[in-house]
């Protein structure tokens, strides 16, 4: 899978996120970076940036939309935060979501 058919697939994952709360996706160039964008219908979208690098990604679940996510956290232990990137109302779509930018992650890690 090339890096931008895992960004498609991730961006197509995002539009069919519950509550018709889309999350869309970009790639910085170097493809090292994500660019996460939310857009709740009640409004107010929030946007992210999160260097590979620096991050980690879990599985977890919402019980309060009830929905499966994807949370990007702290690398290093020194640091608690963690964020959702991606809700879904199916686990395999949170399950391959995780699976894609732990792809994303290892592509930049590995040298050129």
């Amino acid at each position: 899978m090339s890096a931008s058919q895992r960004l498609e697939a991730l961006n197509a994952i995002g539009w069919r996120a519950p509550g018709n709360a889309p999350w869309q996706y970009r790639l910085s160039d170097d493809h090292c970076s994500l660019e996460v964008r939310h857009m709740p219908r009640e409004g107010g979208s929030r946007q992210a940036h999160y260097a590979f690098k620096t991050v980690g990604f879990r599985m977890d679940y919402d019980e309060q939309l009830e929905a499966f996510e994807v949370r990007a956290m702290a690398a290093r232990q020194a640091s608690s935060f963690s964020e959702p990137v991606l809700k879904a109302a199916d686990w395999a779509d949170a399950l391959f979501a995780h699976a894609v930018l732990n792809l994303m992650q290892r592509a930049c890690h590995e040298p050129a």
